[in-house]
């Protein structure tokens, strides 16, 4: 399900890039079961129009987490690459909110086999903070990957006062700033700022 909403999400940055660029959408292999009547928003049912588009597809996730906890990090991080490397050349790896996370933890992994990322630039659409301090970067390590970040700049279902900077974990980082909360910007005249 997730490929399938995450197709709909990108749309606009898809007509933005034209025909030129080739889209490859993959799904992680973890299924993920909401916790009936919660209002968290890791765990809450999902809405109408979220189960109108993943057409009876399970809803999936990288890896488990709940208050700054994680689980199958290792299962997750080893699914994306797999799909990345058997997907290769690839050149942008884009990702939205718990697929930015995965992200920033592939690249933990990457380091310390001394590889690089077998991507070139990562755009990430909210999330790629690390939560849970054990999986958290080594102090003072900062990763080189290109990486364009964009973030909603206020109070969220997930953030109260917004998302934070990751300028302490990247060092090339572009980060774009909306009001649209933890979505793909969608509000004239700034998505097409963005998407320009």
């Amino acid at each position: 399900a997730n490929s399938s909403i995450m197709k709909f999400q990108v749309g606009k940055l898809k007509a933005a890039l034209g025909q030129d660029a080739e889209w490859i959408f993959v799904d992680s292999p973890l299924v993920w079961h909401p916790i009936p009547g919660s209002k968290d928003p890791l765990f809450a049912e999902p809405g109408a129009f979220e189960k109108a588009i993943s057409k009876g597809q399970p809803f999936l996730w990288w890896y488990s987490h709940g208050n700054s906890c994680y689980n199958c990090v290792d299962e997750g991080v080893r699914n994306l690459l797999e799909l990345i490397r058997a997907n290769d050349p690839v050149d942008v790896v884009v990702s939205f909110s718990q697929g930015s996370n995965c992200l920033s933890l592939a690249l933990d992994v990457l380091r310390r086999q001394k590889s690089p990322a077998p991507w070139t630039l990562s755009v990430m659409f909210s999330g790629g903070q690390i939560d849970d301090p054990v999986f958290a970067w080594p102090a003072g390590w900062v990763s080189a990957q290109p990486t364009v970040r964009v973030l909603n700049g206020g109070e969220d279902s997930f953030f109260h006062g917004s998302e934070q900077s990751l300028r302490n974990m990247y060092s090339d980082l572009v980060e774009l700033t909306h009001c649209d909360g933890h979505l793909f910007p969608n509000s004239e005249p700034r998505a097409t700022e963005i998407y320009a």
